[in-house]
């Protein structure tokens, strides 16, 4: 009974990450849905060429033409069936690659299925992750979910977690795995080592080949502490994958609602430090407490909850507040003051704020800080929505 408890942990967790994927998706959905009289279906058509980074966002997200840039899409279904130059980001309920990407590929989702060729490393999260027999990957792969397919080649090493791990093809340097379930059908090969942790042994056909050695590590169940070192790692790498792809749809969808929104959030930290932090201060201790207030009577229940919605969101919002700034400051420091892309901005603040968050002790401070000048800035941005952004206009 105490196995069976545990096991549903795993799943637990492994459904909340798919779960978290599905409902960012959703808004990205209903998003491109509604803003701006947006197409449901967003396309490139086949010979046709975008000058990148390449942004898309729909019901129905198809590319055929060619990318010349880093590629970020998000939307119910995506199919990628043309060239990307770049690296691809990718958020969907079902993601199809079937092209060429030029780069990384990071994909999350609900069904995600990879035929094409990466010039890199891949990294896929979602329920259903399938590396088909086809797919051609530069360098290391990353998959987890609830049910792993690897039944395309990786040359170099590859790391996966899931309910049930499938290797079916070959594996040129190592093989991580963490399951419930671990099969190696006849046609796995694995040319280096095999570390796998799991409550149950791999169920390894006659055909199936390690060339190295093979460590197993019993589990019962989903258990943190009973993890190796480098299988801890593999899945904290995971967690901030998705946090950093949730991070970078949410940054996406408000950007398609308004374009400057994050551009005049930002202003008051270098601005208004002081105020900033003392706002931050402030809204964070007295928001809880007015909407517990608020829920304490009837008629302010639903104003309760709708603040503590909000400050959910604001404090949400901190993180990617926070992140710009960090990168338009490390951009000013290196003397690009102007033209610089916001997207990538973006993502440097929020990998530096992501690797903080991976440190003991540090991660709280970092916590502390960011939604204190995250929640204070976005206050202030918004009492003083007439005030000019002159400081931070220009990424």
């Amino acid at each position: 009974m105490k196995l069976d408890k545990k096991q549903s942990k795993f799943r637990f967790f492994i459904l909340l990450l798919v779960g978290l994927g599905l409902l960012i998706t959703a808004g990205s959905v209903a998003a491109g849905m509604h803003m701006r009289d947006r197409e449901n279906r967003h396309t490139l058509e086949e010979g046709a060429t975008l000058d990148g980074p390449g942004f898309f966002s729909g019901d129905l997200i198809q590319i055929d033409g060619t990318v010349d840039g880093t590629t970020f899409a998000a939307g119910e279904e995506i199919r990628v069936n043309g060239d990307i130059n770049g690296s691809l980001f990718a958020a969907g309920q079902r993601i199809i690659i079937t092209g060429v990407v030029n780069g990384n590929i990071y994909g999350a989702g609900e069904v995600i299925e990879l035929s094409g060729q990466s010039e890199g490393e891949v990294f896929l999260a979602g329920e259903t992750v399938t590396i088909d027999e086809g797919a051609e990957i530069g360098r290391d792969a990353f998959a987890a979910g609830l049910y792993v397919n690897v039944n395309g080649p990786v040359p170099r090493h590859l790391y996966t977690a899931g309910e049930r791990v499938t290797v079916n093809s070959l594996i040129g340097g190592n093989a991580a795995v963490t399951a419930e379930r671990v099969i190696l059908t006849d046609s796995a090969e694995v040319d280096g080592d095999l570390d796998y942790d799991s409550p149950n042994e791999a169920d390894t056909s006659l055909g199936a080949t390690v060339a190295g050695q093979t460590n197993w590590t019993q589990t019962e169940g989903w258990n943190r502490r009973t993890l190796s070192q480098q299988t801890r790692w593999i899945l904290t790498f995971f967690w901030v994958l998705w946090s950093i792809l949730s991070t970078l749809v949410v940054w996406f969808v408000i950007r398609l609602i308004s374009k400057e929104f994050w551009v005049n959030t930002v202003w008051p930290i270098a601005d208004q430090p002081l105020k900033t932090v003392g706002t931050g201060l402030l809204g964070l201790i007295a928001t809880p407490f007015v909407a517990g207030l608020l829920l304490l009577t009837v008629i302010g229940i639903p104003m309760g909850l709708i603040l503590f919605t909000l400050y959910g969101l604001a404090l949400y919002f901190a993180t990617i507040i926070v992140a710009l700034f960090i990168g338009v400051l490390l951009f000013r420091l290196a003397g690009r003051t102007e033209g610089n892309n916001e997207f990538l901005v973006l993502l440097i603040g929020v990998l530096i704020l992501e690797i903080l968050k991976i440190i003991p002790v540090v991660n709280l401070i970092v916590w502390l800080v960011v939604a204190v000048i995250g929640f204070g800035a976005l206050i202030i941005s918004r009492r003083e929505n007439n005030k000019p952004a002159d400081r931070f206009a220009d990424y």
